[in-house]
């Protein structure tokens, strides 16, 4: 039990269950990540490819307050940490660079999203990571065009 994230710890009969369904779920959407902890803190780590081949590595980690919250994304690609921090944090959409999470944190959603506004308690960590797929398409796109995509959060 104590390697389990905090949040499954609160009330373990609950949320064991529902670890255990996300683990099913990330393995079938994105086969190339996996479940790790580190310092009780649950998090996703694995690479995605885009649609014009290009690899990231993401981590994404579930805050204490999950599933009410939502999951906090990095991508950890030492040319995208540089390239979006020369370019300025708004252009990108992202909150700079996290010692915590290694990586650049990425605008997901609206700042403030919490349960009923814009993230629900039923969404998951293939959640997060489908908009961190649209969020790399995007940032792709704006490298090639000077266009941001998606819509301002």
């Amino acid at each position: 039990m104590s390697m389990l994230p905090n949040w499954v710890r609160r009330e373990p009969e609950k949320y064991l269950k529902r670890l255990v369904f996300e683990a099913k779920m990330l393995e079938t959407a994105f086969p190339g990540f996996r479940l790790m902890t580190e310092r009780d803190v649950l998090f996703a780590e694995g690479d995605f490819v885009t649609a014009s081949r290009n690899r990231y590595h993401l981590r994404a980690y579930y805050p204490e307050s999950y599933p009410y919250d939502p999951p906090s994304v990095a991508v950890t690609d030492a040319d995208v940490v540089s390239y979006c921090g020369i370019r300025g944090a708004h252009g990108f959409h992202h909150y700079g660079y996290s010692e915590e999470m290694g990586g650049l944190k990425l605008c997901l959603l609206n700042a403030g999203d919490r349960e009923g506004q814009g993230w629900l308690p039923d969404f998951s960590i293939v959640t997060v990571l489908n908009l961190a797929a649209a969020w790399l398409h995007a940032y792709e796109v704006k490298r090639l065009t000077g266009e941001w995509i998606l819509p301002e959060a």
